[in-house]
């Protein structure tokens, strides 16, 4: 975080500030802060969602992970992929998400 930097050549000149690396540590350390805060929300968030997510059956959570997952767009053909898994038709996959997104909600939050 602090230390000598090395002169900028760069031509033009340049304001002195004899507080330049006071000014580097604290904003490294106000990041640190942020940094913290969110891990303890991260922290906060997965202590309140994995139950819920380990209470499901490993089917719902293979349908929600397929529907869901970051690496998927909605709608970009997992449906097909569920029907084809549970050998069902596409319309029934999509009845099949919205089942297990309803039992999740449901851990989650309580009555529907």
């Amino acid at each position: 975080m602090g230390g000598v930097s090395s002169p900028q050549s760069d031509g033009m000149p340049h304001a002195h500030n004899p507080h330049a690396v006071e000014d580097r540590m604290i904003k490294g350390i106000e990041e640190i802060d942020i940094l913290r805060e969110r891990y303890r929300q991260v922290v906060e968030y997965m202590e309140w969602f994995l139950p819920a997510w380990e209470e499901l059956s490993e089917d719902d959570r293979y349908v929600l992970d397929a529907f869901y997952n970051e690496d998927n767009e909605y709608g970009s053909g997992m449906a097909d992929d569920v029907a084809d898994y549970f050998g069902i038709e596409r319309a029934s996959a999509y009845r099949r998400k919205n089942r297990a997104l309803a039992k999740l909600t449901t851990l989650l939050f309580g009555k529907p």
